[in-house]
């Protein structure tokens, strides 16, 4: 009888140490190139909703006479606007300074929509308890088209950052605290900004030059 010497050819551990250094470092490697190429398909996705909301306000403003409608709860020029008052683009509770959650459906832009989830900026981890992810210029509030002068150059919306609690931005007002209506980072340093006539930009938040809180006081990123 002849004995067969049988081995399992088998991997030692440098061997194998080798091999999860070398996908550790792979891993490293495409990570960062996966999640940039993932948060740019969610900035389009953002971008879209957006250009929506604007196809939106346009039809709006074409119902009304010119008429923009109120940026919630008031605007720099004139606070006795009231929270919650009828007319405003989104509704927010008369309960300041919390203000959630914001409700986009009562708003006066809504029946132009009719989808709650065009408010909402799928990298936004915060805005669903809020409901909303934009925030409306307060310089527009009620204004006719035909005071804003060039219009490619005036934000209507701007992808609002974590401190979003009202739907409003006032550009530029010297009342602002610190980390109160600035554009959000979440993609890729930089945010969406909706302009009134109708395009969308992306631009890093210190790209942007906030100017004065004349009316309609510009914000141009």
């Amino acid at each position: 009888m002849h004995s067969t010497d049988r081995r399992v050819a088998g991997m030692t551990l440098i061997e194998t140490l080798i091999v999860i250094t070398i996908l550790g470092i792979l891993a490293a490697l495409l990570f960062p190139v996966l999640s940039a190429a993932r948060e740019k398909a969610r900035a389009a996705g953002c971008q879209s909703h957006l250009r929506q909301l604007g196809v939106a306000f346009s039809i709006y403003v074409d119902d009304y006479d010119g008429v923009y409608p109120g940026a919630a709860p008031f605007n720099p020029v004139d606070f006795n606007l009231g929270w919650g008052r009828a007319g405003q683009w989104v509704y927010v509770p008369d309960t300041p300074p919390d203000n959630l959650p914001i409700n986009p459906s009562q708003g006066a832009l809504f029946p132009y929509v009719k989808d709650e989830r065009l408010y909402l900026c799928p990298s936004a981890y915060y805005s669903k308890p809020k409901r909303l992810s934009y925030s409306m210029g307060s310089n527009l509030t009620f204004l006719h088209e035909a005071q804003l002068g060039d219009m490619s150059g005036l934000v209507l919306l701007v992808d609002e950052n974590e401190a979003l609690n009202d739907g409003w931005f006032a550009p530029g007002c010297p009342h602002n605290a610190p980390g109160v209506d600035v554009p959000t980072a979440v993609h890729n340093a930089g945010a969406n900004f909706l302009f009134c006539d109708g395009h969308v930009k992306w631009a890093r938040p210190g790209d942007a030059l906030v100017d004065s809180c004349k009316r309609p006081g510009p914000f141009y990123p």
